[in-house]
């Protein structure tokens, strides 16, 4: 008979104790790749938030635009970048102060969070500028949403404005963001 690839005769008590060393080491190399595993994906969750609203900050959102961009070269489906853009947040933030400003971006997010589907990648782009990432979209979905959450963003002292651009197939995410930057240029 042969226990764990050693034939029965061979199995001594010294082979039991070096093999079960063998099995405790395995199992806290085990133990600790679990732990660090889980340490890398905090911090990697971490990376993509933004601290104050919780929604994904820019380097998630560009990393869901690279990958839309990615699918519109696959598929040739139509998608947008929406982005809403809270005009008179930075001077806000001068006048009254950090928590006065960081109060509007929470409230937003929870608009956000409540007229965006889970789904969708949403976040906070900079400087009072959410994105909103709408794949497989035509523009009058991005322009009826746009609209919406407008509609929804009732802040005093900040002028509340939604732009657009279609995500290019294999454009960079930056070039993305600048289009649809340059259209809330057009629509002041």
């Amino acid at each position: 008979t042969i226990v764990l690839g050693v034939p029965k005769d061979e199995f001594t008590p010294r082979v039991h104790e070096a093999m079960t060393l063998v099995f405790d080491e395995m199992d806290s190399l085990r133990w600790e790749l679990e732990v660090r595993t889980t340490q890398r994906d905090r911090l990697d969750m971490a990376l993509d938030q933004h601290v104050t609203t919780e929604l994904a900050n820019r380097r998630a959102l560009y990393r869901h635009l690279t990958r839309a961009a990615e699918h519109v070269r696959a598929t040739g489906e139509p998608s947008f970048l929406l982005l809403v853009k809270l005009l008179g947040w930075e001077a806000l933030w001068r006048e009254a102060g950090f928590e006065a400003a960081e109060d509007i971006l929470q409230k937003v997010a929870v608009v956000l969070e409540a007229e965006v589907p889970a789904s969708t990648p949403h976040g906070y782009l900079d400087g009072g500028s959410f994105g909103i990432v709408l794949n497989v979209a035509t523009s009058d979905e991005v322009e009826s949403l746009g609209f919406d959450l407008i509609e929804g963003l009732n802040i005093p002292t900040i002028t509340c404005l939604w732009a657009c651009a279609p995500i290019e197939a294999g454009a960079p995410a930056s070039s993305i963001h600048a289009a649809a930057e340059e259209d809330a240029r057009r629509r002041l």
